[in-house]
């Protein structure tokens, strides 16, 4: 498997600046849809596919687009894309669901995994009407703690 560079990520992240329109970010993060998993979702590896998802299914459930804001370099370093925060609630109590993971995919439906992250156990309970989980999506690469020394300038 290859060992990904910061030169590389961080190169990628100034091109998502890059490219950056009036409208939207172009690119692999131009049409992503935020979704909410449920057990028994598998652990996800690199090589796991929307079958390894067991998608959240209380009432109202629908994965959300994620809306970026524009790319900007934080001034400690990293590049960062922010969302539009998202709010997941229940429109009624009979499908009570306890949330163990967020994902992102291709597609408002099915489409490819991007990246996935466990909850910490147990999950998140959504339940019932008045209960909701609020998710500001954030892409950002932390090069010192995760890849090592310091960040290359583009």
């Amino acid at each position: 498997m290859w060992t990904v560079t910061a030169y590389f990520l961080n190169q990628i992240l100034a091109d998502l600046i890059n490219a950056y329109s009036a409208s939207h970010i172009n690119g692999i993060l131009e049409a992503v849809w935020l979704g909410l998993y449920i057990t028994p979702t598998t652990p996800i590896t690199p090589q796991s596919t929307m079958a390894n998802i067991t998608e959240a299914n209380y009432d109202g459930y629908a994965r959300q687009e994620v809306v970026w804001y524009p790319p900007y370099t934080d001034f400690s370093g990293p590049q960062t894309l922010t969302g539009v925060s998202m709010n997941f609630s229940p429109t009624d109590a009979t499908v009570p669901n306890l949330i163990t993971g967020l994902f992102l995919a291709t597609a408002v439906t099915g489409g490819n995994l991007l990246m996935a992250q466990a909850l910490a156990s147990p999950g998140l309970p959504l339940q019932m009407v008045g209960e909701s989980l609020i998710l500001l999506p954030q892409f950002q690469m932390s090069y010192g703690p995760n890849y090592g020394g310091v960040q290359i300038a583009a």
